[in-house]
């Protein structure tokens, strides 16, 4: 089995974030046209259905767009013979990641992580809509990471397409592209589908290891992060038939460093809809150093020989995808849909 990926875009921020510390460079500089570049962030996108469409903006030397909306156009290509033939608009809202706790890292080893001033990049609700109200900039990633999402994109057709992002940037509009695959059918859990009902290790489960259970848990089942998120399998929860959000992540070797941001994210709703939902913590990492995969995570994520993370999915008390968020998420828009099930 192949190691875990991530999108390019995470791996730009991660190492853009690791070499911020250069102070020489100005925090926000307009970057040259040739400069700006996008990358699709959405793991799968679907023809004939809406899509949450997630782009990035950086620029390879001086770090990302953040902040404010952007314009999108989107075309189809099909098989790149003939002339794009025009397809949906929609406008991009930034999605700020919140910070890394102090039990979230990223890097090859726990001893090989970069942490992120949590005083640098706002994560209250309040401050996410501050954000989003700003005009856009140029950032470091330790000032503010995060994507684009146009919400409810729908493609009439599979194959390849365009988008063309339109940006202002200290009064100066630029445009960027990046081509991407709509696929006819969905690959991982999509939304009408059964959930697998992977029986997961929870806390003190005989003969898993706390790490297997929370990569962040070296110091044996007491400093499980979140336990919140490990005290029930996917399995017990689908056949209680109770609402279930899951989040697949790897908190401590995440490249992209949204793992850990999103995980707390799941770990915070926990407390406050316990009555609504359970609430699991897939761990993609059995063994780490020996690269071996949990089996459940991989039940979720693992396709084509490579797993993707983070992904969070709602699940309905039928047991059947409700919604599914993939790489980032706007915390609100499932605070939406879980008042909506405890109603």
């Amino acid at each position: 089995m192949k190691r875990l990926v991530t999108l390019s875009i995470a791996l730009v921020l991660a190492t853009a974030a690791c070499s911020s510390s250069d102070s020489s460079s100005d925090s926000s500089t307009s970057p040259a046209p040739s400069d700006l570049a996008a990358q699709v962030a959405s793991y799968e996108l679907l023809a004939g259905t809406p899509n949450r469409f997630l782009v990035g903006l950086f620029t390879p030397d001086k770090g990302v767009v953040s902040y404010g909306t952007v314009d999108m156009s989107f075309s189809y290509l099909g098989d790149g013979s003939s002339s794009p033939v025009s397809g949906p608009g929609a406008t991009g809202s930034f999605i700020l990641v919140p910070p890394e706790s102090g039990h979230s890292h990223m890097g090859e080893s726990p001893d090989e992580h970069t942490h992120v001033d949590e005083s640098a990049s706002p994560s209250t609700e309040t401050d996410i809509e501050a954000a989003r109200a700003k005009a856009p900039e140029v950032t470091q990633p330790d000032m503010a990471r995060g994507v684009y999402e146009a919400p409810d994109v729908v493609f009439d057709q599979p194959g390849v397409w365009q988008v063309d992002v339109s940006v202002e940037l200290e009064g100066n509009t630029q445009t960027v592209s990046a081509n991407f695959n709509v696929a006819e059918e969905a690959s991982y859990p999509a939304p009408g589908q059964a959930a697998p009902s992977s029986d997961n290790p929870v806390l003190r489960t005989p003969g898993a290891k706390p790490a297997e259970v929370d990569s962040r848990a070296t110091e044996g089942w007491s400093s499980v992060p979140d336990p919140e998120l490990h005290q029930v399998s996917i399995q017990d929860a689908l056949r209680a038939g109770k609402p279930l959000v899951v989040v697949v992540s790897t908190p401590l070797y995440c490249q992209s460093r949204f793992c850990g941001p999103i995980t707390d994210q799941i770990g915070g709703l926990a407390a406050d809809y316990d009555n609504v939902a359970d609430f699991v913590h897939l761990e993609v990492w059995k063994n780490y150093q020996k690269k071996v995969v949990n089996q459940e995570a991989a039940d979720w994520v693992y396709r084509n020989d490579e797993i993707t993370e983070p992904w969070v999915f709602l699940v309905g008390p039928d047991g059947k995808i409700l919604d599914r968020w993939a790489n980032v998420l706007d915390i609100r828009e499932l605070q939406q849909e879980l008042d909506a099930l405890s109603g």
